[in-house]
């Protein structure tokens, strides 16, 4: 899915499926800076949003 999309798509989307959607949608650009960790900092980005 484009990113520009996203918002959209998240908009639309049930509360269940928000977090995947954003996952996929961050991990690949973790990836490209840090590769190594990429699964671990996707999950710490996604749990932010818990916190607050």
């Amino acid at each position: 899915m484009p990113i520009q999309a996203l918002p959209t798509a998240l908009a639309n989307a049930p509360p269940e499926q928000q977090r995947t959607m954003l996952g996929k949608a961050l991990y690949p650009l973790v990836d490209q800076l840090e590769h190594d960790a990429a699964a671990k900092v996707t999950c710490m980005l996604l749990e932010m949003d818990q916190m607050l």
